[in-house]
């Protein structure tokens, strides 16, 4: 995963509501879409930055999919 996929990661999710819940899966279809390429990591690699990331909260699997909260992050 590249420095552009990464900024546009945090980007999008930085761009939800706090307490909005999505998949990796909803935020690879969204970079696909705004972003006009297939050029983009799989889930797993998706999941695993943003298992990493301060202003997300992995909270649960279903299905084998995790899902994630957007949180408050203060610097």
């Amino acid at each position: 995963m590249n420095t552009h996929i990464k900024r546009w990661i945090d980007e999008l999710v930085l761009s939800l509501d706090i307490g909005e819940e999505f998949f990796a899966m909803s935020i690879k279809e969204k970079l696909i879409e705004t972003r006009g390429t297939n050029f983009v990591c799989d889930n797993a690699a998706i999941g695993w930055y943003l298992n990493r990331q301060k202003y997300v909260e992995p909270i649960k699997t279903t299905k084998g999919r995790k899902i994630y909260r957007r949180i408050k992050h203060e610097n």
